[in-house]
């Protein structure tokens, strides 16, 4: 069969697993209404984890579908170091910035969510997340989930599209 074009998958809602929104008490015989561990695993938020009733969790919007200059950036953010003062190689901690940088879009906080706790999306010159906005998400440990997650649905985007 023939290669063809990756069909686009555009923006997708991400629920963090430590969302006070997700249901996860235990029923009468100790089965949890959620399974955290297993949503983790495989980032499939319908199969894995229900929402307490009436209560909404904060949205993380993620861009599926970067331009090349962003995705070019990102790439390059991989491998770092001059050899003089910094060793030449892979840099983990680059590209997982980066890639939450250039793949968030924007954070829906839940309807009476107080001013002072809301998650805002700032972007920088070139349309990257800022980097007060990152500090304010790796202060929460948001980070590697949300760099998780999206490495996740783009190395398999068929997960969507069960749902």
């Amino acid at each position: 069969m023939a290669l063809k074009k990756a069909e686009k998958i555009g923006l997708v809602n991400f629920i963090h697993p430590n969302d006070e929104a997700i249901d996860t008490s235990v029923d009468s015989s100790g089965v949890p209404a959620s399974n955290i561990e297993l949503y983790k695993d495989d980032w499939d938020f319908d199969k894995h984890c229900v929402l307490k009733e009436g209560v909404e969790p904060t949205i993380f919007r993620l861009n599926f579908n970067i331009p090349y200059k962003k995705a070019q950036a990102l790439k390059n953010s991989t491998l770092g170091g001059d050899g003089k003062k910094e060793e030449f190689g892979f840099k983990l901690g680059n590209f997982s910035f980066q890639t939450v940088r250039t793949v968030l879009a924007e954070i829906i906080n839940p309807v009476g969510t107080p001013p002072e706790e809301m998650f805002v999306v700032k972007k920088d010159k070139d349309s990257l997340v800022s980097k007060e906005t990152m500090e304010e998400l790796e202060q929460c440990g948001l980070v590697d989930d949300i760099f998780s997650f999206y490495n996740t649905i783009k190395s398999d985007p068929n997960v969507l599209k069960k749902k």
